[in-house]
């Protein structure tokens, strides 16, 4: 029994510490999932950029359009026929932007980085620590959170693009597959 000033002894495992290999695999696999994510935010801020314009622009010049006024029947027709272009253009990349999903992905793949930076400084505040000091549950705790940022945003690319694939199918018309016999 221990008296008191005395700490009780406990059987612990032994401290298994990591090797520089381990870290730089780790860093290596962090790095590339922050280069595979920032490449496709800007794809999608890009998208979002590009897109979400247009169809601000060309949304609000059809009804200039169709409202201008003129005595030129040639010029009331060529007014008519831009606010038609405009139209399609505004429906077009409405459908090309909620079909992509831009700015969803953009703010996912946004978080995502910020994410996998942390967990780089963790891993820079541990190194830092010296690699004698390290233990290798502290870089195991250090993987599975890696793994974790990978597997949500995986998740929520999966559920993005699901749910923008059964919104198209809802909007498709469905082919009658029997034959009607007359």
């Amino acid at each position: 029994m221990p008296q008191d000033g005395q700490k009780k002894e406990t059987k612990t495992d032994p401290i298994v510490v990591v090797s520089a290999h381990q870290i730089k695999a780790l860093r290596c696999c962090i790095n590339k999932a922050i280069e595979k994510d920032t490449i496709k935010l800007n794809h999608n801020k890009i998208g979002a950029c590009i897109v979400n314009p247009v169809i601000i622009i060309f949304s609000v010049a059809s009804p200039i359009f169709i409202g201008w006024t003129t005595e030129n029947k040639y010029d009331l027709e060529l007014l008519r026929n831009l606010a038609l272009v405009c139209s399609a253009i505004t429906a077009g990349s409405t459908m090309f932007y909620n079909f992509f999903d831009y700015k969803d992905l953009w703010v996912r793949y946004k978080v995502s980085t910020f994410e996998l930076e942390s967990l780089l400084c963790e891993l820079d505040y541990l190194e830092a620590a010296g690699i004698a000091n390290i233990e290798q549950a502290e870089l195991d705790e250090l993987f599975e959170k890696y793994q974790t940022i990978c597997k949500e945003t995986n998740k929520m690319y999966k559920k993005i693009r699901l749910e923008n694939d059964e919104e198209v199918e809802d909007k498709t018309p469905k082919k009658d597959s029997k034959k009607k016999n007359k």
